[in-house]
Parts: C-alpha cells; sequence; structure tokens
C-alpha cells in the first residue's frame, strides 16, 4: 500500500489543491496542508487516500484562514479554504510516505 499512498498523494499534489506535504520533526505524523471549499471536501480528498480507506491512519482536519492583517493593508482575503491535516498514528513511515 505505500507506493500506491505516496502516488495518490502526489497525484492530489500535483493537481494543485494540496499545497504541502510535510513530516514533523519531532514525531512520526505527517502534515497536509490542503486547499478545499470545506471541510467535507478536504474529508473527501484524504478518504481517496488507500490508507485512511484501509483505517491505517486518520486526520485530523482543521480548518484555517488567511491572516487578517494582510487584507487591511493590501485588499480582501480570498475566499479559498485552507486546512491543516495532522495524521495520528504510525501508519506513516516508510519510504514514499
Amino acid at each position: 500500500m505505500g507506493r500506491a499512498e505516496a502516488r495518490r498523494a502526489w497525484d492530489l499534489h500535483q493537481d494543485g489543491p494540496t499545497r504541502e506535504l510535510c513530516f514533523r520533526a519531532d514525531e512520526t505524523l505527517s502534515v497536509l496542508i490542503l486547499e478545499r471549499a470545506d471541510v467535507a471536501a478536504a474529508e473527501a480528498a484524504l478518504a481517496s487516500l488507500a490508507m485512511v480507506a484501509a483505517g491505517l491512519i486518520r486526520f485530523e482536519v482543521l480548518p484555517l484562514r488567511a491572516y487578517p492583517g494582510f487584507a487591511r493593508l493590501f485588499g480582501p482575503i480570498s475566499d479559498r479554504a485552507y486546512f491543516r491535516l495532522v495524521t495520528h498514528g504510525s501508519a506513516v513511515t516508510g519510504p514514499g510516505m
């Protein structure tokens, strides 16, 4: 499942709405930054990952918004929503993931 999982994560990244894929330096956890319309859309993208579908990994979806201070200087905030996703569990080890 590792290679298929890595391929799907790469596909999501190449399609554009997945902005970042990172590992935490202090724990065996991955962090994904997704750009989706809402939490349900982010969860649907995550559900397409094989390890999520198999119940081997789960994500906590945290909705984020742009820092509002820049809007006061440069104009209105974009309507796009960003989500920080943190994995729970140790299923993210191995090559490619």
